[in-house]
């Protein structure tokens, strides 16, 4: 220990030796065996005592001592001893006042050098944040970290953080240092007129002293006489509020505000991360989610077709998103009559999708309960628009066209309830099946009709989605169900999975990547 104290000091020792071997006049560093502060009542101070002797001259000999400070404590003295007979070459006065000044010299020094040393604390807890904190697993902890950093580079007492909440009507008090959170008044405050709270979140800062009435006296805690209220703000905006308190009624330094500012940046950023972190794992969970629920959706390209031999099927219904709103259902209802749904629900992926799922569910529990019902469109349209109504706002609804396609009788039984109308290509001439009535779930009372058309041998019938009827070019041009027509009047003859490819083949031929994007359904039916 007394090695690492002469290390210490080696330099003032060194200064003392070269005054010594300048002046002939002895002068030695003494340490302080008992720190203590400097203050008014103990200020530095330096004495001239006579000592015993004379020296050569017949001169009263003189020792003159000084304590030594660093500005906030002593730590040792200077003694000066007389000098030689043979070697003094100062008067008294002189070796006096120059060991003064010597003295001064070191002080300053001792100052400067603590002085450098805080600086180089500070700095290097600063960085010591700036590259740790953003690494904090948990991110109480790095909140922790830097509280407890704000209490080691300031002259504040105690800190706390209050979280604004998503609604950005009040804030809570999350998290404490150095104080309890039961002495802090209102850990809950609504951000009215007044509240020191609210005037730090629009204006930066706000300084709050007990001096100044009661008032402000209710937003500290005791025994506390000051707090300073610093905005938390990352770049979406406002996160929160940073308070300080101190036991002494003062003005902040222009160090400690800057301080503090650089401590609720990186509360901003820390906290901005974890929004981002638990949004990510939000989004991960979601896909994760619709990833599941698409393997319900109907599929890309119908696989699970009909068996019935009097007819030829292809389709496809694609989801612009990873779920969507487009229906395309082909339900045997026995071995010659076949359900054929295709719908388009409002909206986009998931609001469109659970439309979609209501209205499938229920057809298909209409199918499997009573397969007399299922023949009756009409009856089919009335309960699954009582479905639609009951379950969603008016702002959600489907159009549907849903038919029964008979082999046996060559004939086809629909309902249409404002979906794009279905074509029949026969004898290379294209016509468009009328519609029955409104979307379903606009209304709970509507009157739907039917309509049955003979088939006959080759006959093709096309449903098809908006996706498909009003895809748009660069142009913006329509697809419309001409571009269909175009098509059938070219590959017509051909087999229903022919005339989807072609279909398909000239819609993005049309759109030629435009950029335009939505549910597609297309589903071909060619009688046998």
């Amino acid at each position: 220990m007394h090695l690492e104290h002469e290390r210490r000091f080696q330099w003032i020792h060194a200064a003392c030796h070269e005054f010594s071997e300048a002046t002939g006049w002895p002068l030695s560093f003494v340490e302080a065996t008992e720190v203590r502060p400097t203050g008014a009542a103990d200020q530095v101070r330096s004495r001239v005592k006579a000592a015993s002797g004379r020296n050569g001259h017949g001169k009263a000999a003189s020792r003159w001592t000084a304590e030594v400070a660093d500005g906030v404590r002593t730590v040792g003295r200077l003694e000066l001893h007389p000098a030689s007979s043979a070697a003094e070459v100062l008067q008294p006065q002189d070796a006096t006042r120059l060991a003064e000044l010597h003295r001064r010299l070191l002080c300053s020094q001792l100052a400067s050098s603590r002085k450098l040393g805080s600086l180089s604390r500070e700095l290097s807890t600063l960085v010591d944040l700036q590259r740790n904190v953003p690494a904090e697993q948990h991110p109480l902890g790095a909140m922790e970290r830097l509280l407890r950093a704000t209490f080691e580079l300031t002259g504040f007492r105690s800190v706390a953080f209050m979280l604004l909440d998503p609604e950005q009507n009040q804030v809570a008090l999350r998290i404490t240092h150095r104080v309890s959170a039961a002495r802090v008044p209102h850990r809950r405050r609504q951000l009215t007129h007044g509240i020191p709270d609210a005037t730090a979140l629009s204006s930066g800062q706000v300084i709050v002293h007990r001096s100044h009435g009661s008032e402000s006296e209710k937003w500290l805690p005791a025994p506390f006489t000051m707090g300073l209220c610093q905005r938390v703000q990352s770049e979406a905006g406002p996160v929160g509020t940073l308070w300080a308190f101190d036991r002494r009624d003062r003005q902040p330094t222009d160090r400690e505000l800057h301080v503090l500012e650089s401590i609720a940046a990186q509360m901003a950023q820390l906290l901005e991360r974890v929004v981002l972190l638990r949004e990510s794992a939000t989004q991960k969970r979601l896909r994760r989610e619709l990833e599941v629920a698409s393997e319900s959706q109907p599929l890309d390209i119908l696989r699970e077709l009909p068996t019935d031999p009097g007819f030829d099927a292809a389709g496809t219904c694609t989801s612009h998103y990873e779920v969507g709103g487009d229906l395309c259902e082909l339900i045997p209802l026995d071995s010659h009559r076949t359900l054929v749904a295709v719908g388009d629900a409002s909206g986009d992926s998931i609001p469109a999708a659970l439309v979609m799922s209501g209205v499938r569910g229920a057809l298909r529990a209409a199918v499997y309960s009573s397969q007399n019902e299922a023949t009756d469109t009409v009856a089919l349209m009335h309960q699954l628009n009582a479905v639609l109504y009951a379950l969603t706002p008016p702002h959600q609804f489907m159009s549907l066209v849903c038919g029964v396609l008979d082999t046996s009788r060559k004939t086809f039984t629909y309902s249409n309830a404002g979906h794009p109308a279905p074509l029949l290509w026969r004898n290379r001439t294209v016509t468009e099946l009328e519609s029955h009535g409104l979307l379903l779930g606009v209304l709970e009372e509507t009157e739907y009709g039917t309509s049955t058309i003979s088939l006959q041998q080759d006959d093709t019938l096309v449903f098809f989605s908006d996706g498909i009827s009003e895809a748009m070019s660069r142009r913006r041009s329509m697809f419309r169900s001409q571009g269909i027509t175009e098509t059938l009047k070219k590959v017509g003859n051909r087999s229903a999975a022919e005339i989807l490819q072609a279909v398909h083949h000239n819609l993005q031929l049309h759109i030629n990547g435009s950029g335009d994007a939505d549910d597609r359904t297309l589903l071909i039916l060619r009688i046998r």
